[in-house]
Parts: C-alpha cells; sequence; structure tokens
C-alpha cells in the first residue's frame, strides 16, 4: 500500500502545473515516474484495493520463506 501511496504522491509531482522543478532531471525520467505512477494506479485498483493485484497466492508462496 505504502509503496503506492508513495507513487501517487510521486504523480502528483510531476503532473504538467508543478512540472518546473522535474524538468532538470530531463524528460525520460519524467516519463519513467508517470509509467511508474500508472503502473501503481493499475496494481492498487485506483487505490481501492490495499493489495497490488500482482500479489497472488502463487506470488506469495514463491518468494516467502
Amino acid at each position: 500500500m505504502f509503496k503506492g501511496i508513495k507513487a501517487s504522491a510521486n504523480w502528483v509531482s510531476v503532473e504538467p502545473v508543478n512540472k518546473g522543478w522535474s524538468e532538470k532531471f530531463g524528460q525520460d525520467d519524467i516519463d519513467g515516474m508517470v509509467r511508474r505512477a500508472r503502473a501503481a494506479f493499475a496494481s492498487y485498483d485506483s487505490f481501492r484495493n490495499v493489495v497490488p493485484k500482482w500479489y497472488t497466492d502463487e506470488y506469495r508462496a514463491k518468494y516467502t520463506v
């Protein structure tokens, strides 16, 4: 959940109205942040879910000790 919240907070930072400070990083960096934010919105169903869609039982079994 916190990763998704962080991504959405960063999304606000790269919106065109607030984009000035981020332009020093370059368009590729801005585009990357937009992609990550959109992925977070998709993974968390626009933050209606607290567990991302990719965190399935199969994933948990594979990566949990």
